[in-house]
């Protein structure tokens, strides 16, 4: 068995190589000693920077904005309610494929609600969103953190065109 060549030469995004590390722990019936060799430490050297950059531990939900979520819900839910009570018909209320019926999102008694609390949360909704964005540009940046991509021999990449995808950047050109 030829050993699988272990360099670095493909310059990714950060998003990249979170997206790269998803791709192969999500891939399923991998076969031959080289492609696992080369998934399992491609995968081992993308853990901690996909752990450092994840979303939520980068870019925290602010309290107020987790408290601007549940009013929205608690808004919705209520008019939902009375609409279901005073007017069953009504043309804001969709039944869903589950049986449930919601309050349709483009709906006046919808839109009105959100308006109201974006203004009542509005610093907040800007300051997150700001955040996000930031986080956004941080993805779409060039990883300057140390990360290995282990490659396999072309021969031994599997023929199926979605593994083949996921597994591109570790075949050996």
């Amino acid at each position: 068995m030829e050993t699988p060549e272990i360099k670095r030469t493909e310059k990714l995004t950060n998003g990249e190589v979170v997206e790269l590390y998803h791709n192969l722990n999500n891939i399923q019936g991998l076969k031959g000693k080289s492609v696992l060799y080369a998934v399992s430490k491609t995968k081992s050297s993308l853990k901690p920077l996909v752990r450092a950059f994840d979303h939520y531990k980068m870019v925290p939900k602010p309290e107020r904005f987790a408290e601007y979520e549940n009013e929205i819900k608690k808004a919705v839910a209520a008019a939902r309610e009375k609409l279901v009570k005073e007017d069953p018909g009504h043309p804001a209320l969709v039944k869903t494929e589950s049986g449930i019926i919601e309050l349709r999102a483009d709906s006046v008694e919808a839109q009105e609600i959100a308006e109201r609390l974006k203004n009542k949360y509005s610093e907040v909704i800007e300051e997150y969103t700001k955040a996000i964005k930031e986080y956004n540009k941080f993805l779409d940046q060039e990883c300057t953190e140390d990360y290995t991509i282990t490659k396999f021999p072309f021969a031994d990449a599997p023929e199926e065109q979605d593994k083949f995808e996921a597994l591109f950047l570790l075949i050996k050109d």
